[in-house]
């Protein structure tokens, strides 16, 4: 830390950043005019002799000349009479030397000067200019070195920042380059620089032990651009771990040191010490007492830190006002969404700014998609949603509002007839479908499915559908809807297939009311619709005996598929047209349907032999309905023997449930059943059957 100066004239002490030229504080005198001087280069008052070596002063316009007359050996008693003893020519001589040694050192100094107009401390340019005064004239090596860096003019040109951080040849020059970067906003810095700017200035925070560079650090992380490093380090809006400790012993030991401007420039970041209420109670109130002072400064950029640390909306919102298209206004919005300020976000839901309108919606959507949401958005919130979803006519956002509303207690009710509203306006479903997509509680999800139904199906929504279909109970009528669509001319196999299977799979899986509609629809479609088409969708499902269980919604009880009169009573309006749909499946097969006829076989009957004898036994009217598909199918020549087989088994387990002269017909027409060879198996099994005697 800097030397505390006292005023020559009064002997008040000065603020720590004080420098030579500057006006008391106490009695407004000047504190001290300072020349160097001639033999040990130190700044010292302008008097007859210096006060630390005893050297008696040479005018300040001279004090090249001495020096290159002190580098020839000329001894320190000497030197100042020899000065004034030199012709004009001499004079001049000497001072074009020393001046072009001095012009190097004033190059890098100047340099300097450039990143100190941003920070808080303006000592840096003399102290550079004090340890290297001394070595003039350079040596050759020196002389280089110094000559290596970036060449001025500096003033005024903060695009030379880059290139002084890049090729200054002093370290702290490079140092105090990339803290001043961060004030710097007039220059497009690139991605790789920001982070290195980024590791640079917090390993500088981290490590330093020069409490100058640690304050001109804290003052960098106040501000805005630096605030989003905090944040992306979780260091935001409270410091903890390293940055907790390294700023606690900070204020331990230099807070009552500092001066005005640097309290001002770095309360915003040090408030945010998350055991600041531990401190010392006149520590937190000196804090707290500049940091309301930060809050008026005519400083913007000091005055939003300060904001930002005060974590107030009202405060974030005027830099929002102020200019929308600033840096500082995206990161106070950001902040205000992130904190969910109820009044200041709904303002943003519905700014006319593109970018910060996103902004909002983006954060405020993520808070509420997210497995570890604390709390949903404040009321406050979903109503400007729901003026934005009836008010904006671009509907950019729809999703993520009405995701918003949606989660909200209180604000489910108004989903349907908020969504109602904007269909009837345009006359598109397309707002259901990312309303369902983004809903996350079943029974407003269900409301939206109703809602669909008024739609016809098309791609978007069977996605959204397929998407939801393992979440939610469509309910009976989008599920008939569904299965109606994949039975429809507008059923494409290459477009539709990968929706509607899963649709129909995951409504079954769930083992619920919607997968008693799935079985009984999957039934209706299978036997009475478009036997081929809901074949192929659900022949992977259900095979060799399957054991789809659903909750009957007759009963509320759990049950499972069964083939037999009661169950079958459920699934079709008349159970007489399952029958005639079972045997019109048996009909007209080819050799290529094997398959087909082993899947129904070993699906619908094979598992259910008893369910179909009580079936058989107590509809009469069915009885020979069935008996005549499988007989058809024992007539079908196209089909092989092991095929036409399955016939015969069937027969032989339901004949002793018909009545005698039904059975007898049965037996009539298994005789002119066309055999493939006398000696076949079939004709055995044939053979057999109509042998047995039923009562």
């Amino acid at each position: 830390m800097n030397k505390i100066q006292t005023c020559h004239s009064c002997h008040s002490p000065q603020p720590v950043d004080w420098k030579a030229g500057d006006h008391c504080n106490n009695c407004g005198d000047v504190v001290r005019e300072d020349v160097s001087c001639a033999w040990c280069t130190h700044a010292v008052p302008n008097q007859k002799f210096c006060r630390d070596c005893g050297f008696e002063m040479v005018e300040p316009q001279l004090f090249g000349v001495a020096r290159m007359l002190k580098d020839s050996g000329i001894d320190k008693l000497s030197l100042a009479s020899r000065v004034r003893d030199l012709e004009p020519d001499h004079v001049a001589h000497y001072k074009s030397l020393y001046n072009r040694h001095l012009a190097v050192l004033d190059n890098r100094i100047e340099e300097l000067r450039l990143c100190e107009q941003f920070l808080i401390y303006k000592h840096y340019s003399r102290r550079l200019r004090d340890s290297y005064l001394a070595q003039i004239p350079f040596d050759e090596a020196t002389m280089a070195h110094l000559k290596s860096g970036a060449e001025g003019p500096f003033q005024g040109r903060e695009e030379k920042l880059i290139e002084v951080i890049e090729r200054s040849p002093i370290a702290e020059t490079k140092t105090l380059g990339l803290l001043a970067s961060v004030f710097a906003n007039e220059v497009n810095w690139d991605g790789d620089f920001i982070a290195r700017r980024e590791r640079e200035i917090t390993s500088l925070f981290t490590r330093s032990s020069n409490p100058d560079l640690l304050v001109e650090c804290m003052a960098a992380f106040a501000s805005g651009s630096m605030v989003r490093i905090l944040m992306k380090e979780k260091q935001f809006p409270f410091l903890k771990g390293r940055f907790a400790d390294r700023t606690k012993q900070f204020l331990d030991q230099h807070w009552h040191g500092l001066g005005q401007q640097a309290r001002l420039r770095i309360a915003p970041f040090v408030v945010r010490l998350k055991d600041l209420e531990q401190l010392d109670p006149k520590l937190q109130h000196s804090i707290k007492t500049s940091l309301a002072q930060a809050t008026n400064n005519q400083d913007e950029e000091v005055q939003f830190s300060a904001f930002v640390a005060n974590q107030n909306g009202k405060e974030l919102y005027t830099i929002i006002e102020k200019d929308p298209d600033a840096e500082n206004a995206e990161l106070a919005a950001r902040i205000i969404c992130e904190s969910q300020f109820p009044n200041e976000c709904a303002k943003l839901l519905r700014i006319a700014h593109a970018g910060l309108q996103k902004l909002a919606f983006t954060i405020l959507y993520e808070s509420q998609n997210n497995v570890f949401r604390v709390t949903h958005v404040d009321p406050k919130i979903a109503e400007s949603a729901v003026q934005y979803l009836l008010e904006d006519s671009k509907q950019e956002f729809q999703h993520e509002a009405l995701y918003m509303i949606s989660q909200v207690p209180g604000f489910k009710q108004d989903v349907i007839r908020i969504l109602q509203q904007v269909v009837e306006k345009s006359g598109s479903p397309d707002i259901l479908v990312s309303a369902l997509h983004g809903s996350g509680d079943e029974e407003t999800s269900q409301a939206i499915i109703k809602e669909l139904l008024r739609h016809d199906l098309n791609v978007e929504i069977l996605k959204v559908l397929c998407f939801k279909s393992d979440k939610v109970n469509f309910g009976q009528d989008m599920i008939q809807k569904v299965i109606d669509f994949r039975l429809s001319d507008q059923y494409n196999l290459d477009d539709h297939r990968h929706l509607t299977a899963p649709i129909i799979q995951k409504q079954l899986q769930r083992e619920d009311e919607g997968a008693y509609y799935m079985t009984r629809s999957v039934m209706n479609g299978l036997f009475l619709q478009h036997p081929q088409q809901m074949y192929e969708g659900i022949r992977f499902m259900w095979k060799d005996d399957p054991r789809q269980i659903y909750i009957d919604p007759l009963n509320g009880q759990v049950d499972k598929l069964h083939i037999d009169t009661a169950h079958l009573h459920r699934y079709f309006d008349s159970p007489a047209d399952f029958a005639r749909g079972f045997a019109e499946m048996l009909r007209g097969l080819g050799k290529d349907d094997s398959q087909r006829l082993m899947w129904q076989f070993r699906t619908f009957w094979k598992p259910f032999e008893e369910g179909w004898k009580d079936f058989v036994s107590s509809e009469r009217s069915i009885q020979m309905i069935v008996a005549q598909g499988w007989i058809d199918l024992l007539h079908n020549t196209d089909l092989h023997e092991p095929s036409r087989a399955l016939g015969v088994k069937a027969l032989a387990n339901i004949m002793p449930c018909l009545s005698g002269d039904k059975a007898k017909m049965v037996k009539d027409q298994l005789q002119e059943v066309p055999k493939i060879s006398s000696t076949g198996s079939l004709g055995r099994e044939i053979r057999t059957l109509c042998e047995m005697e039923f009562v």
